[in-house]
């Protein structure tokens, strides 16, 4: 491992009230020459699904060994697992087995992963309401230092564990079915519609969306748009304003996909 080993942080813990700050506390106990980067603290509560898109989305822009510790744990407490994974590119990852780490383990089927819900180097008797402290961030710190990923439990299977993010849509469709993947910061609507599908518009919860344009900055003030997002995927967006306020979009919601044909329609 380097020197200074590079751990990542996706939580939904917030900055008001130190959870995030707790778990840093306990990283740096353990891996006094660990860089913590924060990805995002402010995940809607208990959303794994945008939880599940945000680490996809961002695990691809990070250097090879850095160890990622992902907790949006609705269960915490409960029988549900805690996983530790690896990827070939040598990226690892500590997550509740909750599906976060489904679209990740449906990009890397070589991924090796161990049920880590009940390592030897825990803190003590664990809080059942603050696993990523007591369980989580020793086992992130942990790999962080070194310790080999066999080490902290039995390998388990991940075929069943991943889940494809890409909707699919055969390539001769002229309708599709598809789903809201994350409402970000702004408001804007990011789908699970990849931008090699030819889209003409797109329908959520009863309302059309037949503009397309080329940037925000394109789309009129106030009007709706779709526009292909950096992550891949078409989004719906709104200058100046929310598109998911004004679809009242939530994560997971249908959303109608109508395709171009050959000419163009």
């Amino acid at each position: 491992m380097p020197s200074s080993p590079l751990i990542a942080l996706l939580t939904d813990f917030g900055t008001a009230d130190g959870y995030a700050g707790v778990v840093k506390g306990v990283l740096l106990q353990r891996c006094p020459h660990a860089r913590i980067v924060d990805i995002a603290h402010d995940i809607a509560p208990q959303s794994i699904d945008s939880a599940a898109f945000v680490l996809w989305n961002t695990h691809r822009w990070f250097p090879d060994a850095t160890v990622f510790l992902a907790v949006v744990d609705p269960g915490v407490g409960t029988s549900r697992g805690i996983l530790a994974a690896w990827l070939p590119n040598g990226q690892q990852f500590v997550a509740p087995d909750n599906g976060l780490l489904r679209f990740i383990l449906a990009d890397y089927p070589d991924a090796i992963a161990v049920d880590a819900s009940d390592p030897p180097l825990r803190l003590g008797t664990p809080s059942a309401t603050f696993h990523a402290r007591d369980v989580m961030a020793p086992i992130a710190a942990a790999l962080a230092s070194g310790t080999p990923l066999e080490a902290l439990g039995p390998l388990v299977h991940t075929a069943h564990r991943a889940q494809h993010i890409r909707a699919q849509i055969a390539p001769a469709a002229r309708r599709a079915a598809a789903s809201v993947l994350h409402i970000d910061h702004f408001g804007t609507i990011i789908t699970n519609v990849a931008c090699d599908i030819r889209v003409a518009s797109l329908s959520l919860n009863g309302k059309r969306v037949r503009r397309e344009c080329g940037t925000y900055a394109a789309c009129p003030d106030g009007r709706l748009c779709f526009l292909k997002g950096s992550s891949g995927f078409w989004e719906i967006a709104m200058r100046n304003g929310s598109a998911q306020r004004i679809l009242e979009a939530r994560t997971g919601d249908k959303v109608s996909v109508r395709c171009r044909t050959e000419e163009g329609r």
